[in-house]
């Protein structure tokens, strides 16, 4: 057997154990998010001919923005955020905001180290919506700072803008946000000037 074939085959092996794994219901999406990453870093789908924007929706069945992001959460936040999710659906910004409550597959509970095991789900799911529930009412409650609340909306601003994904965006429509972001950039400096007089 030829050395492309070879490749061929562990290519095929890869893409379905990572269809396997998706079916595994224990430590699912953090056995495909490994997969994935090792399928994007190494370059092994390039012998399919299909670019990583292709190979994702055709191969693996999930869109290319998708497939990223799980490898984003992978790369940020380790085999915990997945375990995790598996227990109680949490976005990646729930969990960077409770991250400090997180250590070694383990989560705080009312001073007591849990493990993220789906024999604690009850009492996770539980704390984690606790949890966010008091997130909520801190952001409703009315900010004392006013310049405290504006950096807040600023930043979420911010971190919206960056989540915004340039290569899967028209050219009318990046050209649109680049207006948006040099229109905003000018009134900031607006008010800078106005503030250092």
């Amino acid at each position: 057997m030829n050395h492309e074939n070879v490749q061929y085959m562990e290519l095929g092996t890869r893409i379905g154990r990572g269809q396997a794994f998706g079916l595994v219901a224990s430590q699912s999406m953090a056995a495909v998010a490994k997969i994935l990453k090792g399928l994007r870093d190494s370059g092994d789908f390039k012998s399919t001919g299909l670019p990583w924007d292709r190979f994702c929706p055709e191969c693996i069945g999930l869109s290319r923005v998708r497939v990223d992001d799980i490898i984003d959460n992978y790369e940020q936040y380790g085999d915990t955020y997945f375990h995790l999710s598996e227990i109680v659906k949490i976005s990646p910004e729930a969990y960077r905001a409770i991250s400090s409550k997180i250590e070694d597959d383990t989560i705080e509970i009312d001073g007591e180290k849990v493990a993220i095991v789906t024999e604690n789900a009850a009492r996770i799911r539980a704390a984690v919506n606790k949890m966010r529930a008091e997130m909520q009412k801190a952001k409703e409650k009315p900010s004392r700072n006013p310049v405290a609340a504006a950096h807040t909306r600023l930043g979420r601003c911010v971190a919206e803008i960056r989540r915004i994904d340039g290569a899967a965006l028209e050219s009318t429509e990046k050209a649109r946000l680049r207006g948006a972001i040099e229109d905003s950039i000018l009134r900031l400096m607006e008010v800078a000037e106005r503030l250092a007089a």
